[in-house]
């Protein structure tokens, strides 16, 4: 059914606005909720909590009531025959001021409503479905309606990847990948990209601006506390970071182009079963949430990050060309011939400049809930052991 994405239900706010009368309009407008049912209450409950930092979420379980119902008729019964979802997931932007910023400034709500609204459906990524995206017209105030994924398989990043869900992870990546991707014999993308404005070039001024400045800015802090998971030699590398930042983002933006994710990493993908889409033919389907970093650059960029952001040292030492490999063979099944020597080139690039993650982070890390501060320490041992392990320093010019 078509995404609500214009003004005809009301852009809200906070989770006072979720009410019963505005979850009924979104529902109707949608298509999922006939015109003579309406929802007659509903409970709002606030998760995610220590596990996304840009957004607030909330888990709604309305109940639906029917203008025909005589007094003997449940709610429940009221919605039959309708797609009426049990539970809805509510997000809308975060009250945080830091982070409000740094989201506004990477236009990162927009980004991800507009993929709901006009992309979700052109991807080979299994999604959560959506019922309405709605951007504000004079700032970056934002609500998005999606598909209550609670019944999916969860996997947990503090935990880190296993070697199984590794490889299904990254093959759903070259799916997703493969449809925008340029290759060596085509020049142009399988369908057309979104617009570059928004959805932004991992090389841009911007980037070039910010990104040595806020890495410089955590980067005591991060030797300071994590001082026993960086390596030596990571360390003398993370005092040059900012000389390199130019260097790893222009490797990073061809060959192989096309719409990263951005936040490929284990909390962010999930596995749900196949056997409920029209024609699967079951067993678990690799699913994608959280679009709000999308933007242009080398596919090789987000299985680099994955790698080095959800998958600990023990499973993944001495295998990571065996990752790559399968990258590049997934993509060669949705017909992108890559030669595997440039993508392992560029994943080395990918670890040096992913290091950039837990690190921008540091200065902030007192205040973050204990979960994240102990996500936060995973991740920086996890970086400090690629790069490492696969010598990718070697890359580096002079």
């Amino acid at each position: 059914m078509p995404v609500v994405t214009d003004r005809t239900i009301a852009l809200i706010r906070t989770p006072e606005d979720i009410t019963a009368k505005w979850l009924t309009a979104v529902l109707q407008a949608e298509g999922s909720l006939p015109a003579a049912a309406s929802v007659q209450s509903l409970t709002s409950t606030r998760i995610g909590e220590g596990v996304g930092v840009l957004s607030r979420i909330f888990r709604v379980a309305p109940t639906y009531v029917c203008a025909t119902d005589s007094a003997n008729d449940s709610a429940t019964d009221s919605a039959s025959g309708s797609s009426a979802p049990n539970t809805v997931i509510v997000k809308l932007a975060t009250e945080d001021l830091v982070p409000r910023f740094t989201a506004d400034l990477l236009s990162a709500f927009a980004r991800e409503v507009n993929f709901y609204a006009k992309w979700a459906d052109s991807t080979k990524l299994r999604t959560a479905r959506c019922f309405a995206a709605v951007q504000a017209t004079d700032n970056s105030d934002f609500t998005l309606v999606l598909e209550d994924l609670s019944a999916a398989r969860f996997q947990d990043q503090l935990q880190g990847c296993t070697w199984p869900d590794a490889l299904a992870s990254i093959e759903a990546l070259a799916g997703f990948h493969a449809p925008w991707m340029d290759d060596q014999t085509t020049t142009a993308p399988a369908v057309g990209r979104p617009q570059p404005d928004l959805y932004l070039p991992l090389l841009n001024d911007s980037y070039l601006g910010m990104l040595p400045m806020l890495f410089q800015q955590n980067w005591d802090a991060a030797k300071s506390l994590f001082s026993e998971q960086l390596h030596p030699q990571v360390i003398a590398f993370g005092d040059r970071w900012g000389e390199h930042c130019e260097f790893m983002l222009t490797e990073l933006m061809s060959p192989y182009t096309t719409m990263c994710h951005g936040d490929w990493r284990a909390d962010n993908v999930m596995f749900t079963d196949g056997a409920t889409r029209v024609g699967s033919a079951g067993g678990e389907v690799v699913l994608g949430i959280d679009f709000q970093l999308m933007g242009t650059g080398s596919g090789t960029y987000d299985v680099a990050y994955f790698v080095s952001q959800s998958i600990d040292p023990e499973v993944r030492v001495g295998r990571d060309r065996e990752l790559v490999l399968h990258y590049v063979q997934a993509l060669g099944r949705h017909g992108i011939a890559a030669d595997a020597d440039k993508v392992w080139r560029q994943y080395q690039v990918g670890l040096l400049f992913d290091l950039s993650y837990p690190v921008n982070s540091a200065l902030a890390f007192e205040t973050l809930p204990e979960r994240g501060q102990q996500l936060l320490r995973s991740m920086i041992t996890r970086a400090s052991s690629a790069i490492v392990d696969t010598n990718a320093c070697v890359v580096l010019p002079g």
